[in-house]
């Protein structure tokens, strides 16, 4: 039964719409609506690669989410970042999907400061996908990234995602180039708000937001809503203790239920 409504409803939607692939892979970015392009964190490297160059510590990370509701389909990510010659890179996978339907995604990351506030940063790789139906290939993948941090202690962050649109396959239109832009802001030293707007090539545009409060040292809640044509609301917590870091989520859609996702992060 999944194996009909997936092949027959959510290939349409994942290619076209707001595909989860590209969507942010950790549990903190998830539980704040999706808002974590103005971070600097473990995730960077898939997040925003330009944060990288702010980056002071090697991190091992690896999530896993459960998609729709759906048990069968899940969405898991590593990401690993390293310094090469003085600077941050990151080397990242990313699987979305099931038997049936899958996409993958290998890409390289590096970030470069252009003064002590703003840094760039490019992602580059490939992304597969496999679908039953009778159409399976590879694509290149590009990215492009900002990341600035202002003297009010303003972070912000801004992406173009495929900027060259190519044909997924001939049953298949164009995977639509994106473009977000995103902002964190500390509203005391133990809270903080982001703020994130995206949208792919005329599609709506989809706006998230959350809230981040440590409670005490190394532990978090977050709340976060997420508005796209709907809104949907998202929570979660995190624990830090020495060189580990363990963060949840919880997503809830009005139309497709609900969703969790688990990340952990090892300091190298």
């Amino acid at each position: 039964m999944e194996r009909i409504i997936f092949l027959t409803f959510l290939i349409p939607f994942c290619l076209w719409s707001q595909n989860p692939l590209d969507q942010k892979p950790d549990a903190r970015s998830l539980a704040l609506g999706g808002s974590g392009l103005a971070q600097i964190d473990a995730w960077s490297g898939i997040n925003n690669p330009a944060a990288l160059a702010f980056l002071k510590a090697n991190f091992l990370s690896s999530s896993h989410r459960q998609v729709f509701g759906i048990k069968a389909l899940q969405k898991s990510a590593l990401c690993g970042n390293f310094e090469s010659f003085g600077q941050q890179v990151a080397l990242s996978l990313e699987y979305f999907g099931f038997e049936y339907f899958n996409q993958s995604k290998i890409m390289l990351a590096y970030g470069q400061k252009l003064s002590k506030s703003i840094a760039l940063g490019l992602r580059l790789g490939s992304e597969a996908y496999y679908i039953e139906a009778g159409s399976s290939g590879w694509l290149p993948s590009v990215e492009f990234f900002l990341f600035g941090k202002s003297a009010s202690k303003l972070q912000y962050g801004f992406a173009v995602k495929n900027p060259f649109s190519r044909k997924l396959s001939q049953e298949y239109r164009l995977k639509p180039s994106s473009f977000s832009l995103g902002f964190l802001f500390p509203l005391k030293k133990e809270l903080h708000f982001s703020f994130e707007a995206e949208s792919a090539w005329k599609e709506s545009l989809r706006l998230m937001s959350g809230l981040e409060y440590e409670i005490k040292k190394g532990l978090f809640l977050r709340l976060g809503s997420n508005y796209c044509e709907q809104l949907n609301f998202s929570g979660g917590a995190g624990l830090q203790r020495h060189k580990f870091r363990l963060n949840l989520s919880y997503l809830q859609s009005s139309a497709w239920g609900s969703e969790m996702c688990i990340d952990l992060n090892y300091q190298l």
